[in-house]
């Protein structure tokens, strides 16, 4: 399962959805109508294969969770790997 399945619209969808709003409040911001939205619902269940819209949200950021500890474990191995003497920037933008 990948979210990179889910068209534009149905990423908005979920993004709305997470910010807490309603079915109809979610349909009023994307201005149509309740049905088309329920279908937009079913093709993202079928989609992710999950049952419910909470469901759908659960398995997207499990996902997104899942990607970013893969993220952050290659990006820990590259600074474990760097070469001594490396310089970085301070908070007050000095090199050091």
């Amino acid at each position: 399962m990948t979210t990179d399945l889910l068209s534009e619209r149905q990423a908005e969808i979920l993004r709305l959805a997470g910010d807490g709003l309603a079915d109809k409040e979610i349909a009023r911001e994307l201005q149509i109508g309740p049905g088309t939205l329920r279908t937009y619902w079913q093709r993202m269940r079928d989609k992710v294969g999950a049952r419910s819209r909470a469901e759908i949200i659960s398995r997207i950021l499990s996902q997104r969770y899942e990607a970013l500890l893969v993220e952050f474990e290659q990006q820990k191995a590259l600074l474990h790997h760097a070469p001594f003497g490396m310089w970085t920037v301070t908070s007050s933008g000095v090199f050091e």
